[in-house]
């Protein structure tokens, strides 16, 4: 029994397609080393800082942005800026992204416990409360990489010691300032290639002439 044949769909949905697959397919697709997707050696990508059930997020929302910043930059080319804006836009997004830098590492320092387990020395990181509950059976004195240690590294024993609801508020606002940071640097490069691509102003004509 031959297989039906599907119509072709027409001229201007192909070309919706085409451009829909291209910004939101291929460009996180030639973002994946850079958004931690793909692993290469000598370099570690941002998301490698985070637990890995925080990576599972992360990635699909940042591939997301991504593609939102492609169609932005896309779509914003055909006109034309001034220098001066542009430069000003410029300045902005890099002071911009340098405060979320600067909060990024703050929130990780505070929220993220990163160990070495394992004889093969691999990292393991898991997201905590401010403080550890009074039911916590881990001593008083012990740090808190001790003590997810002592909960057999599982993850999902961690409401026995730190508030699951202040868990996933910290864990949520590792991701927003990860995808705002990852979307804010392909915002940067966008004006970088909007400023090569800007058409330069005629020269005018003396009077005259």
């Amino acid at each position: 029994m031959n297989e039906p044949v599907l119509p072709a769909p027409p001229p201007a949905t192909r070309r919706w397609l085409s451009a829909l697959l291209a910004l939101a397919v291929t460009v996180p697709l030639s973002m994946a080393p850079l958004l931690g997707n793909l692993e290469i050696p000598g370099f570690r990508a941002l998301l490698s800082l985070f637990p890995r059930g925080l990576q599972d997020t992360a990635l699909p929302l940042a591939s997301l942005a991504m593609a939102l910043v492609a169609v932005s930059v896309q779509f914003f080319s055909r006109d034309r800026f001034s220098g001066r804006k542009l430069t000003r836009a410029f300045i902005v997004l890099v002071a911009g992204l340098f405060l979320l830098l600067l909060v990024l590492a703050w929130r990780h320092n505070q929220t993220v416990v990163a160990m070495k387990v394992g004889p093969t020395g691999e990292t393991a990181s898991f997201v905590v409360a401010a403080q550890r509950s009074a039911t916590c059976p881990c001593p008083a004195g012990s740090g808190d990489a001790e003590c997810i240690q002592r909960l057999g590294l599982d993850g999902s024993r961690l409401p026995v010691c730190w508030d699951e609801r202040e868990v996933r508020g910290n864990g949520f606002v590792l991701l927003l300032l990860y995808v705002l940071l990852m979307s804010g640097l392909g915002a940067l490069v966008g004006l970088l290639v909007m400023t090569r691509t800007q058409p330069r102003p005629r020269a005018r004509k003396p009077r005259g002439q």
